[in-house]
């Protein structure tokens, strides 16, 4: 005698449980950081990275940024008046607000396309949050974690974070790129590299800035030539990386000359060609198997 057994099918509640929506939100969130940081090097991080690798590179950027954020949303929960929901319609500014809604519908629709038409180093996180905005104000009035956090006042301040930490990872990443590309803060390559020998001897902003680490692989952006170069972590011998700032202000040392003096009379040995780098040395082979130039 064989008996059926009926699978019972999730309700549409158990969707909104932290337990269903609550890992793949972080992998969302860590890839929107990562998208918005290589991206400024029209670089795919998920071409080179899996996603077990994903959370792992983006977490601690994350953390420092979302700090700041949920400081914020604390100061914005107490500071806000205490009002019942539509307590505030029949208040001079809520009929006011209420008479001027259409208008203000219209220039909320203008400032989004403006700021994602526009070349504003902030504009990501100022369509972020006109976007995000609205869907905030609705999962707060609906029930989403009422029975996990029963505080209306948590339960805002964690909505508030989840919704705008989407746009905050992606604005935070691409600022960090950006930093890198226009110099604002990175971390020099002071180092040998197999793509250009004379690393250790270019003037500070001249030298390789170090961008990051995709699988086996380290990226380095060359302000030059305004590239990037993977190069294969098995041709580095050794990395060394100096912060932006402190090479900036250290003292610059006198080159060591190329041969001394041939004789007393003050007559000088010309240095040998392999002293000074060429420009084939210089630049990377497209056949080279050290590193892949992305343009």
């Amino acid at each position: 005698m064989t008996t059926s057994t009926t699978v019972a099918e999730p309700s549409p509640s158990a969707f909104l449980s932290p337990k269903f929506w609550l890992a793949p939100y972080a992998l969302m969130v860590s890839t929107l950081y990562l998208w918005g940081y290589w991206g400024t090097f029209d670089i795919n991080v998920l071409d080179y990275i899996g996603v077990s690798d994903i959370i792992k590179a983006a977490v601690y950027p994350l953390v420092t940024g979302l700090i700041g954020l949920g400081v914020g949303a604390l100061l914005g929960e107490v500071m806000a008046p205490r009002l019942e929901p539509g307590g505030g319609a029949n208040t001079r500014l809520g009929k006011l607000l209420n008479a001027a809604l259409p208008a203000l519908g219209i220039g909320y629709v203008v400032l989004l396309l403006v700021s994602l038409m526009s070349d504003w180093p902030n504009k990501w996180l100022i369509a972020g949050v006109l976007v995000t905005g609205p869907i905030y104000l609705q999962l707060k009035k609906s029930a989403f974690l009422a029975n996990e956090i029963p505080s209306d006042s948590v339960r805002s301040i964690v909505i508030f974070m989840l919704i705008m930490a989407t746009p905050v990872a992606f604005y935070r990443g691409r600022l960090a790129g950006t930093a890198v590309v226009d110099g604002g803060s990175y971390q020099a390559v002071v180092s040998e590299l197999p793509i250009k020998g004379s690393a250790a001897n270019l003037a500070p902003a001249e030298k390789p800035r170090f961008v990051g680490k995709l699988g086996d692989r380290f990226a380095v952006y060359d302000p030059v030539a305004r590239s990037v170069s993977l190069i294969a972590a098995s041709e580095m011998k050794v990395l060394t990386l100096a912060d932006s700032e402190v090479l900036s202000k250290a003292k610059p040392h006198a080159a060591a000359p190329a041969s001394a003096p041939a004789s007393s009379t003050g007559a000088t040995s010309t240095p040998s060609p392999s002293s000074a780098p060429s420009a084939a040395s210089a630049q990377p082979s497209s056949s080279s198997p050290l590193a892949k130039l992305v343009p």
